[in-house]
This record gives C-alpha cells, structure tokens and sequence, in this order.
C-alpha cells in the first residue's frame, strides 16, 4: 500500500482535492489481487488513514516523551521501516 501511495504523495497526505476515486480504485484492485483480505475502496481509504493516524500518535508520545520532564529514562518508540516511510511520505515530524 505503501508503494503505491508513494506514486501520488499528495493524496496520501491528503491535499489532494480533484476526483480521487479512480486512483483509490486501482489502489482496490492491486492489494485485492494480492490476496486476503479483499476490500472495497472506502475500506482501503479508512485503512490508510488509520495506519497514518497510528504513525502520527507514536510521533507525538516520542516527542512527549523527550520534553518529559521530572528524571527517568526516555521511553521512546522506535518507528519500523514502513512506519519511516509513511512518516517521511505525509511530511510528519516528531
């Protein structure tokens, strides 16, 4: 999902405001090739943005946990690659 939403950066970041549904459709059609599970596009959609919504809240709590103050260690999240890229794709900074 990734790779394919990399070809078209600003409809993952969602600044994309002309008419989406023909990208989200091949989008559809890719991962349903791909094998289970098989999805209809809206679905795909809510997909997407709820992994990016998991990448921005593990960015937060990381930037949260270096400004904590009162001792301690720092209890960072390390981001996976794919989290990295979805990161570096929709622009999110820590």
């Amino acid at each position: 999902m990734v790779d394919l939403l990399e070809t078209a950066p600003d409809i993952a970041r969602g600044l994309y405001k002309g008419d989406q549904s023909h990208f989200w459709f091949e989008l559809t059609e890719n991962l349903n090739a791909l094998g289970p599970p098989i999805r209809h596009s809206t679905v795909w959609k809510r997909v997407w943005f709820d992994y990016k919504c998991a990448v921005k809240k593990k960015l937060r709590e990381n930037k949260a946990s270096m400004n904590a103050t009162g001792g301690g260690p720092c209890r960072l999240k390390p981001l996976n690659d794919i989290e990295e890229r979805v990161a570096n794709l929709t622009n999110l900074e820590a």
